[in-house]
């Protein structure tokens, strides 16, 4: 997937430009578009290979648009190709550029030599008859060796032979025409090397060059998108919440291990994160777990039985390159269950006497409590507040 950052048309790229960025930690996608919107710099970049929200650390506030480009390949790997106004950026390097060498023409002029022209019929002297000889006529029909038909027309051109560098050299009768070649013959050193114009690729085009260049590899892009995260929290009603998030950074699981000092259990659960911007994100937690209190009494076994269900609207801010705070306000169901010697059944207890013989969770306020001495099930609900801290475990993915 090509992603590109297009602003005005320019002629080409200043990269002296200064950009100022208002951060020290920033997403690559927000870089871009800052630079796009204060120097006008179009961007192509395949976010598969260089995923969008990866975080660029900025050493100085206000650099060239020079100075942030190294500062993205020190961060990602990424290359760079300018075309006019427009900034490819590339998993690999731009090829280099041929130099083309011109072939240098030379002509050589080779003189054709006059031939003496043939004697015409007018001048040739006639050849006087011999006087001695006597002259028979032969009929025609009785000279086996004289046919009625005519000889088959010759050329009359004759082929000039080919003129070799002995011949002009040992005729000096040349005529004033000329015969010209051309002959290729390769640059010396000292020829001027004139480099080929590189044309300006079609707009239309840049995307496909973007695509082909930078093929993204599968594992940049997985560890990218992972999440691995442990972390250490309190709420209301548990004051030791070791904590492990794992998953994508959108969707993940979590589990922890709660406990207040008087009674502990394991809680489970699903979240879900959305950014709000490159420092801040908001998520949806969702748990459930299991808690147990036990009283011996005459040989029998009273029991609670505790099913706590916990909605979580977490908000998550980074205060460092891999750590962050978890904090949120948490609705909480909670559903008692009271059981003697295994069997369900009313407490006959009242409050009071309930919370000195059990370790139950007592919260500080409740918006909803239906707890009855005659009934063996009861619900309780209340809002509380969680705190955490959380350290990123994923060193697989570029920083």
């Amino acid at each position: 997937m090509a992603l590109v950052i297009k602003g005005s048309a320019q002629t080409a790229v200043n990269l002296h430009k200064m950009i100022l960025v208002p951060a020290n930690a920033i997403q690559l996608d927000s870089l871009l578009n800052l630079i796009n919107k204060q120097a006008g710099v179009k961007f192509s970049i395949n976010t598969r290979k260089f995923p969008a929200g990866k975080y660029i650390r900025i050493k100085a506030n206000k650099q060239t648009i020079g100075g942030l480009l190294q500062e993205i390949k020190a961060n990602t790997g990424v290359y760079y190709a300018i075309l006019g106004d427009h900034i490819i950026l590339l998993d690999n390097p731009p090829p280099a550029k041929r130099k083309a060498t011109n072939v240098v023409n030379t002509t050589h002029t080779v003189l054709a030599p006059h031939l003496p022209a043939a004697p015409s019929v007018s001048q040739k002297q006639p050849v006087p008859p011999n006087k001695n000889s006597s002259i028979k006529h032969i009929p025609p029909d009785t000279n086996p060796h004289i046919s009625n038909q005519r000889p088959p027309a010759g050329n009359a051109t004759t082929p000039l032979p080919a003129v070799t560098a002995a011949d002009a050299g040992a005729n000096k009768n040349f005529s004033s025409d000329t015969i010209k070649t051309t002959v290729p013959i390769p640059a010396s050193k000292d020829s001027v090397k004139a480099q080929s114009p590189v044309g300006k690729k079609p707009a239309a085009t840049i995307n496909q060059v973007a695509s082909r260049a930078s093929s993204p590899t599968k594992e940049r892009s997985i560890a990218g998108n992972m999440l691995i995260k442990a972390g250490l929290g309190a709420d209301d009603v548990f004051y030791f919440n070791p904590t492990i998030q794992a998953g994508i950074k959108y969707v993940y699981a979590l589990a922890s291990f709660s406990s207040n000092f008087k009674i502990s259990g394991f809680r489970y659960g699903l979240g879900g994160a959305i950014e709000l911007n490159d420092q801040w994100n908001l998520q949806l937690q969702l748990t459930t777990g299991n808690l147990s209190s036990t009283f011996d009494t005459a040989g029998q076994k009273w029991e609670f039985k505790t099913q706590l269900h916990r909605a979580a609207c977490i908000a998550e801010a980074r205060i460092g390159n891999r750590i962050s705070v978890q904090f949120g306000p948490v609705f909480n169901l909670m559903k008692l269950t009271f059981y003697q010697a295994g069997i369900k059944m009313a407490p006959g207890l009242p409050d009071y006497q309930i919370d000195k013989k059990f370790n139950l969770i007592k919260p500080i306020y409740t918006l909803s409590d239906n707890f009855s001495m005659n009934r063996a099930q009861s619900t309780k609900m209340w809002i509380g507040f969680q705190l955490g801290l959380f350290v990123d475990l994923n060193f697989l993915k570029q920083e």
